[in-house]
């Protein structure tokens, strides 16, 4: 063998060393960035993108463990918020103890109890918890069973489910009186029987609803560049949020993304009118329908219940106002048969309770409407059925009334709500004897 060949054989040595040192390297910086880009992607995201799980009894539940975002409008703050679900699915929040605490407080309802539009620490069962905890003898604890876009009809059924699975000495039980009682005929779960009782249908969901979870679901599972290639209108939403809302800066390519998805204050919208017409739809589809046949609109196009408070003799009106008292029913008999303290928390309407609120409705145009119409429904229901009460309409019907809600689309407490509500549901809770909750204050 000459030298040579020997000279060529180490050269290609060397060679095939240095093209695998480069291509290891080359390949090494790719994961590198990539890894870079991935976590920088990760890093703005919104948390899940579905905190929810459909469900054949519920419409849909808590997915345990999800962690969340809501994002206030600028009008309203402009906070970006953050929501846990524990392995229960209620919102994580310091509570107390529930396997040592003397007293188990289930706080249920709608997005009004989740409060995700507000910090853990300024929810109502937050709130709640830390005025009975520094106010009363047994130790306390408290959980944030509410959940957004809920009706009385599905908290009910969630309530009965969880009696069984875990323990409640006490429940909140929320009532909105302004879309709860459209919820009972847009959802349609709920008919009533020939004799008079209450019905319960198992509903099924439409083909667009499962697509559209399985959408979310799948860019939930996504890496993230992935997820930004296939949903680049996410990505600058969630983007905007970060420059926006988070470091106080504009750039023009994010910022014509939506954010938000409320009904805007819109003047060019007659949203009264709007809710009315829809409100119409709703009961003529519950009417002809024998299925519960569960479509997007039914999820996501809650609204203030215009054919009730305007009309409160319309047909529609009167199924529903029946098919809540049917409902209060069967919750007190759910808390007599539990051995349970139950207490209706009747929350007004910001349109009924609220002089001067975004929404206001024309009594020139609706002359049968009753502000206060709407919260006496329910607490005549109530007192019918002999379950305790707290309609807050006098408490919030006040001057300051305007800085206890939200605007700009956002009809929910403020910090400020939530709190007062707290207080005036703590104090009936502490001055009712029969709870045994003594003052250790005087």
């Amino acid at each position: 063998m000459s030298w040579g060949v020997v000279c060529s054989v180490s050269d290609l040595r060397y060679i095939d060393n240095a093209m695998g040192k480069n291509i290891l390297f080359t390949l090494l910086t790719i994961g590198f960035c990539l890894a870079v880009v991935e976590g920088a992607v990760n890093a703005i995201r919104l948390g899940d993108d579905t905190p929810f799980v459909l469900d054949e009894t519920l419409i849909y539940h808590p997915n345990p463990s999800a962690r969340f975002t809501f994002v206030q409008m600028p009008e309203n703050g402009g906070e970006v918020i953050w929501t846990e679900f524990d392995e229960r699915g209620h919102r994580v929040m310091d509570g107390g103890n529930l396997a040592t605490a003397d007293l188990a407080i289930g706080v249920y309802g709608d997005s009004f109890i989740q409060g995700s539009f507000v910090q853990s620490e300024e929810t109502f069962a937050y709130y709640l918890h830390k005025e009975l905890e520094q106010r009363a003898q047994p130790s306390i604890a408290t959980f944030n069973a509410g959940l957004d876009g809920y009706g009385p009809d599905q908290t009910y059924l969630r309530l009965r489910q969880a009696v069984s699975a875990f323990r409640h000495d006490m429940v909140i039980f929320s009532i909105f009186a302004d879309n709860d009682l459209g919820d009972l005929v847009r959802n349609k779960i709920l008919f009533r029987q020939e004799n008079g009782g209450l019905g319960f249908r198992t509903i099924e969901l439409a083909p667009e609803v499962i697509e559209s979870y399985r959408r979310k679901r799948q860019l939930s599972n996504m890496f993230a560049i992935e997820r930004a290639i296939r949903a680049p209108d996410l990505i600058r939403k969630e983007l905007r949020v970060l420059l926006e809302r988070r470091l106080n800066l504009t750039i023009p390519f994010v910022s014509s993304v939506e954010i938000n998805s409320a009904y805007k204050t819109d003047s060019a919208t007659n949203w009264i009118e709007t809710w009315l017409a829809r409100s119409q739809a709703e009961f003529q589809e519950y009417s002809v329908g024998k299925k519960a046949i569960i479509h997007l609109d039914n999820i996501r196009s809650d609204h203030y219940d215009v054919d009730v408070s305007t009309a409160p003799t319309s047909h529609s009106a009167r199924t529903k106002i029946a098919l809540f008292d049917s409902l209060v029913r069967e919750l007190r008999t759910l808390f007599d048969t539990s051995h349970i303290f139950g207490l209706l928390l009747i929350i007004p309407s910001p349109i009924d309770v609220c002089a001067g609120y975004d929404w206001q409705i024309d009594k020139r145009t609706f002359p049968d409407y009753d502000p206060r119409l709407l919260t006496t429904i329910i607490a005549k229901s109530a007192a019918k059925h002999g379950l305790p009460f707290i309609n807050l309409f006098d408490v919030f019907h006040v001057k300051a009334c305007n800085e206890l809600y939200y605007h700009h689309g956002n009809n929910h407490w403020t910090p400020r709500g939530q709190k007062l509500a707290a207080t005036i549901v703590a104090d009936r809770l502490i001055q009712d004897a029969t709870l045994q909750l003594s003052h250790t204050h005087q």
